[in-house]
């Protein structure tokens, strides 16, 4: 059985089913097709809360449907939060076809994002994330691809302040989930169309009760009504490359803003 490779498939792939399954199986088949989108942010534990059956069984219908379990389903619902990008060779052939200045080009997007940042972010959740990162025991940071430069040069910011903080870069595959502990807070940071690992382990820490600062480019952000505060900063695009300027601006912000408030 192949597995479905969009939303469309999967819908079509449990009306095939038809209203034969077993009385279990039904349960879950017409939560997940009224759950829609949600399902990007519904745990295992919630999904069978809400079809009124246990978490095993939501495992088994999805592997009905011919998926490897329920966190494939969500990224199949994740992926739907915004279309996938070009591969880079794409995008290399549009780089050369475009002529002009590249520099300059990202220059003037550099400028566009920091002045887009100044109305993008919210001054509330900003003042909320600082006041529960502030209290945190150990700050952790998690973000991947894209997102590790930013994640790297906070921590750097947290170290060089005082702060302790702990990177979670998966180096060797290497998952160190386990050390968020109470008290903890975790700032996960995921531009779209979104980290898998990155939003696995921000659910992981939202399960064991971790405040959990969310970091991104687009409010239409997954876990985003889980989470203490979203931090949003959208940056500009030059022949489908995007930078980081606002972004880096962001975590020097935060950084430098938790430092204060934690010397208070």
């Amino acid at each position: 059985m192949t597995t479905p490779d969009s939303i469309a498939a999967l819908h079509a792939r449990i009306h095939d089913l038809g209203p034969d399954l077993p009385e279990r199986m039904l349960q879950c088949a017409n939560y997940m097709l009224a759950a829609g989108d949600r399902l990007a942010v519904t745990t295992t534990a919630e999904f069978a809360a809400a079809a009124n059956v246990q978490p095993s069984a939501v495992i088994r219908f999805c592997k009905m449907l011919g998926f490897s379990g329920y966190s494939e389903v969500q990224r199949l619902y994740r992926a739907g939060f915004e279309p996938q990008r070009p591969a880079y060779s794409e995008r290399l052939g549009a780089l050369k076809e475009g002529g002009g200045s590249i520099h300059t080009e990202l220059t003037h997007a550099a400028i566009q994002s920091l002045e887009g940042a100044l109305d993008a972010l919210d001054p509330a959740q900003l003042e909320r994330a600082v006041g529960v990162l502030a209290k945190a025991r150990v700050i952790h940071v998690m973000g991947m691809r894209r997102a590790f430069a930013v994640a790297a040069h906070m921590t750097y910011l947290f170290e060089k302040l005082g702060v302790p903080v702990v990177l979670h870069d998966r180096v060797a595959a290497l998952d160190a989930g386990g050390a968020i502990v109470a008290g903890d807070a975790l700032i996960a940071i995921s531009f779209a169309p979104f980290s898998n690992e990155t939003l696995d382990g921000a659910q992981a820490a939202l399960d064991r009760a971790i405040p959990v600062v969310l970091f991104t480019d687009t409010r239409l952000t997954p876990l985003g009504a889980k989470a203490e505060a979203v931090l949003c900063v959208p940056e500009q695009e030059v022949r489908q490359f995007r930078g980081l300027s606002a972004a880096l601006t962001l975590a020097m912000t935060l950084a430098l803003s938790v430092g204060a408030a934690r010397v208070d």
